[in-house]
């Protein structure tokens, strides 16, 4: 028996080699070999039929025919028509039972068609979404990194949006699959794919946000992360494109530059080039939580499976952190989120921080002072005592300071004057803290504050805004500072151009003056202004005394009259008021220019120069006041 299992043994060797020997010669010359190729296939249609009464039995010859004619398939295209249905149905129908080698023989067989895109994708990529139901974690590896990896080859040139939308909706099948092992790679394969900028859009995200509300924890969690995580933080670390300057010197070294060198260095210079157009082509990539269709319902929904849950503390803090940054995100109003985190500040809590800074990020300037009073109260009286110690009371003072500068309103004054006792304390964290609501107090509201703490710069004049009352934006802020700049620019002109120009004034003028005649003027008592600058809309005009009969008929003269080169003709006496929709400055540029980058530069540049300006002035009136 044993010389009979080493004969067999031997033989399945040599019939290996034997078509990995005839696979190579069919690659090459694929007519020539083509009867030794269907003997194959003919040998394999009579084993799949015996191994499909018996799936559960491994077979060392059918794996290797399995590999040898996943290889040729492409060259003979017209017979191995259905041979990968026939892979397909195999595995679809027995993958519970077959051989782990075997199963993985067959998943590698069709990878290796689909990359020679002898199969459509949807098919098959449906079909291994479903072997992740498979108790095999080497299979899973693999079909997850071809299902990432194919689809992002398809949508690497344009967006394959019909078999983005029918793999989408399969996977919102998939989320709700009885194994959740297969869930959960399903859920991974749409993070990566969103992470890798492929599927991005947000139907995506929208099919993601489901799994927050899954029974299975581990979806949970990972559809949590997957919120929570910064795009900055997920993004992978892409390779640095060089410049053409660096690609140039790394070829031009003391060597000999032959033929193959200056190739290679082409070929570089040509990916350089073209790497660089892709960086140029980005597109806008937006926070997960802005994609999602209903904000509203959905922070309302999680927090409803929030207030019942019954998993560990952790998960539910995860769960709390995503309803306040979506509060944050799209400024909600979920107001009995702010009395289900009361209960959980403590000083003696474990996860203390944690909690505290959910609480503050939850706060902005639409959510009701009523709402948010009872947390700072909270704070004040339970962290701001002498019984616990400093730290903690900074820890608190800190957290009233962050939820008071997203709503000002939610402090009183006497609160302010209870908390600003502690300025003196010897501690530096409280003494900072205590000085940081100072700070933040004297510029949004100034009123509330003690007369010692207002600063010698208060603006006591300024009215704190009422809730939910905005600024409004009229223009771009500093816009009016261009025309400082541009009037300050030396402008080179030549003194011919400078000469011609005079010389085409006057011309134009001698010209335009016969076109009112001396009768006109003195009968409309009009004035010849010369030289006259503009100024905010506005002209001054000599005054002259003028009799009650002419006043009309000068005001009509007035509607009519033009500008003529430098002289003017108005009536006398004539004043120009400006009208109350005239533009202001800032209003004018930015209807009569469009901003560009420098434009933005030197607006920056400008507003610096003038907070260092400022900051002088301040410093010598103190001098001043000292001295």
């Amino acid at each position: 028996r044993v010389w009979r299992a080493a004969s067999v043994l031997s033989s399945w060797i040599e019939m290996a080699q034997d078509l990995v020997q005839l696979q190579n010669l069919c690659k090459r010359d694929s007519v020539s070999y083509k009867d030794e190729f269907l003997l194959q296939y003919r040998h394999f249609q009579s084993l799949l039929h015996i191994f499909q009464l018996k799936p559960a039995n491994d077979s060392a010859l059918f794996r290797s025919l399995v590999t040898f004619l996943s290889h040729v398939a492409a060259c003979y295209a017209k017979e191995m028509v259905d041979f990968p249905q026939q892979l397909m149905t195999l595995l679809e129908e027995n993958y519970s039972v077959l051989d782990p080698e075997l199963r993985l023989t067959l998943a590698k067989g069709l990878i290796l068609m689909r990359n020679k895109n002898f199969i459509q994708p949807t098919v098959l990529l449906c079909l291994f979404f479903k072997l992740f139901r498979c108790k095999d974690k080497e299979l899973r590896k693999l079909l997850y990194l071809h299902i990432v990896n194919d689809i992002k080859m398809i949508n690497q040139k344009h967006k394959n949006n019909k078999l983005n939308r029918q793999l989408q909706t399969f996977m919102y099948t998939m989320l709700n699959d009885d194994s959740e092992v297969a869930a959960k790679q399903s859920l991974d394969v749409m993070i990566e794919l969103y992470r890798k900028h492929v599927w991005n859009d947000s139907k995506t995200v929208n099919v993601i946000s489901t799994a927050c509300f899954s029974k299975c924890v581990k979806l949970k969690t990972a559809a949590f992360r997957f919120f929570l995580t910064s795009t900055d933080d997920a993004e992978e670390e892409e390779e640095v494109v060089p410049t053409v300057a660096e690609v140039t010197a790394i070829y031009s070294t003391r060597a000999a530059q032959t033929r193959k060198r200056k190739r290679k260095l082409e070929k570089a210079l040509k990916k350089c080039k073209k790497d660089q157009l892709k960086e140029k082509e980005t597109t806008p990539n937006f926070p997960a939580m802005e994609l999602i269709n209903d904000p509203q319902g959905f922070t309302k929904k999680l927090l409803g499976t929030l207030r019942h849950s019954s998993e560990r503390f952790e998960v539910k803090l995860m769960c709390a952190n995503l309803v306040s940054r979506m509060i944050s995100c799209h400024k909600l109003l979920v107001l009995n989120f702010y009395p289900f985190m009361q209960k959980y500040i403590q000083p003696h809590h474990q996860h203390l921080t944690i909690i505290l800074a959910i609480v503050a990020q939850s706060s902005h300037d639409l959510v009701p002072p009523d709402a948010l009073m009872p947390i700072i109260n909270t704070l004040a009286n339970t962290f701001v005592s002498e019984h616990y110690a400093e730290e903690i009371i900074a820890i608190g003072l800190n957290t009233i300071r962050e939820i008071c500068a997203r709503q000002p309103l939610a402090m009183d004054a006497e609160t302010l004057h209870s908390l600003l006792r502690l300025k003196k304390s010897h501690h530096k964290g409280i003494t900072a803290a205590c000085r940081s609501i100072i700070g933040l107090y004297r510029e949004a509201n100034p009123h509330l504050l003690p007369k010692a703490d207002r600063g010698k710069f208060a603006d006591m004049s300024m009215v704190p805004r009422e809730y939910g009352e905005e600024i409004l934006a009229t223009g771009v802020e500093g816009a009016e500072l261009l025309e400082s700049s541009d009037e300050e620019e030396p402008e080179e002109q030549d003194e011919d151009e400078e000469e011609d120009e005079e010389e085409g004034d006057e011309h134009q003028v001698d010209e335009l003056e016969p076109l009112v005649s001396e009768e006109e003027k003195k009968f409309t008592g009009l004035v010849i202004i010369e030289d006259v600058e503009e100024e905010d809309g506005t002209d001054e005009f000599a005054e002259e005394e003028e009799d009650d009969s002419n006043v009309d008929e000068r005001a009509d003269y007035k509607q009519s009259s033009t500008k003529l080169g430098r002289k003017r003709y108005l009536p006398d006496s004539a004043t120009v008021i400006p009208s109350a929709s005239q533009p202001t400055k800032r209003q004018k540029i930015d209807t009569q220019r469009i901003l560009t980058d420098e434009d933005f530069a030197k607006i920056r540049r400008k507003q610096g120069e003038q907070v260092k300006v400022s900051f002088v002035n301040g410093i010598n009136q103190t001098n001043r006041s000292t001295n």
